[in-house]
């Protein structure tokens, strides 16, 4: 060979997967380099081809120039090689087959008391090789807890070589740490996924109506719905209120921390549904039943009920009446004798039937006795008042 040209060994070969590879290294003219120079530019590589050979095409390149000599000068010669000489060189991470990947979200979060904590992992080896003994398995750990507790996957799913491998197990509440590893007969180390974590929870307890009451009939005024619910866990839930006229038809009225929401300016003599969706921390949900109430119809004149009724027994009454734009109202009940025993006003009343509630005591918190007692409400608006009476009527 010419001591003034510099030869290129240009290699095309096949992978295990099918597809081509090309590279090239530039070599002097001492075939003792060839093999040094070779190896170690061409760059990643698949391990464990020591079965696979490869050939490529020795061709010569003028020196100083780097143009390929033509097909008039010398013939191209040829070599093989075998892969297994790849072992001379330190595989990184990166050159390694990938064993494992996650199967669905690498973050989870599992209810407590209803499912068991699944890990589950896809295992594929390009060279058909199972698993080794023990793997593919998890190692988990309470987060801030330097105890690992490690467990083997089975094969759920497809075969040993390509397939599901998953396991179960019940744990208490808390934040965990995880991380998959597997290893085969053929492959140089372990192999890991990156670590994550999971979360075992426990379900908010169940949406309770504080409020009206399942099926209760109401003005269609102001309407304030309450509920509860906790998080046993102790954080902060978050709420989510759907509302409707329709158990087919229910959107989304409100968003929030708060446990009630008012409603205003309804329909006359409409039924309509309600339900609550809790929201934990880690998104884990109770919803409520559906809860539903009417309200009444359009009315002539105020009135309560209701009527008669007990303050002995705890029984409250309401006073209904028909604002007929927005305003605020001053509530007065009166003793028979004239005497003023309680008053109220009510603001930022939107048009409409509303009501007024009373216990049946008086301004110092006495219990009224048995009898009746007329009932004024003057309803102010933005151009004018109106006033309306109803009597109330106390047995006990």
């Amino acid at each position: 060979m010419n001591s003034k040209k510099f030869l290129i060994f240009s290699l095309v070969f096949i992978l295990f997967s099918g597809a081509g590879r090309a590279f090239g290294a530039f070599m002097t003219d001492s075939p003792a380099n060839w093999a040094d120079d070779a190896l170690t530019q061409t760059g990643s590589f698949a391990a464990n081809m020591s079965a696979v050979w490869m050939s490529g095409d020795l061709a010569q390149v003028e020196n100083g120039t780097g143009k390929i000599k033509t097909a008039t000068g010398d013939t191209a010669d040829s070599c093989d090689m075998s892969a297994g000489l790849f072992g001379m060189i330190d595989a990184s991470s990166s050159m390694l087959p990938c064993l494992l990947t996650f199967n669905g979200s690498s973050y989870f979060v599992s209810v407590l008391g209803q499912d068991k904590v699944t890990f589950s992992v896809n295992y594929q080896d390009s060279y058909n090789d199972a698993p080794s003994t023990g793997y593919p398995r998890v190692n988990y750990w309470v987060q801030g807890s330097n105890t690992t507790q490690t467990l083997t996957l089975s094969l759920a799913s497809g075969s040993k070589t390509s397939g599901v491998y998953s396991a179960a197990v019940s744990l208490p509440a808390g934040i965990y740490n995880y991380q998959y590893a597997a290893t085969n007969s053929n492959f140089p180390s372990v192999y890991d996924l990156p670590q994550s974590s999971f979360v075992v929870t426990s379900r908010p307890t169940p949406v309770v109506d504080k409020g009206l009451g399942n099926g209760a009939v109401t003005s269609n005024g102001k309407i304030t719905l309450k509920w509860s619910a906790t998080d046993p866990n102790g954080g902060a839930l978050t709420y989510q209120l759907y509302f409707g006229k329709s158990t087919n038809n229910m959107q989304m009225a409100y968003q929030g921390l708060n446990t009630s929401f008012e409603l205003d300016t309804l329909d006359y003599k409409q039924n309509y549904y309600w339900y609550v969706v809790a929201i934990d921390q880690y998104g884990v949900t109770t919803t409520s039943p559906i809860y539903d109430f009417s309200t009444i119809g359009e009315i002539k004149k105020a009135f309560n009920y209701p009527n008669p009724f007990n303050p002995a027994r705890g029984q409250s009454t309401s006073i209904v009446f028909d604002m007929k734009e927005s305003g605020f109202a001053e509530v007065q009940v009166f003793s028979e004798f004239g005497n003023l025993c309680w008053q109220r006003t009510f603001y930022d009343l939107p048009q409409g039937i509303n009501q007024a509630p009373y216990n049946g005591r008086d301004e110092s918190g006495n219990m009224m006795y048995n009898g009746t007692y007329p009932c004024l409400i003057k309803k102010h608006y933005q151009n004018g008042e109106q006033i309306e009476h109803c009597r109330l009527l106390i047995i006990k």
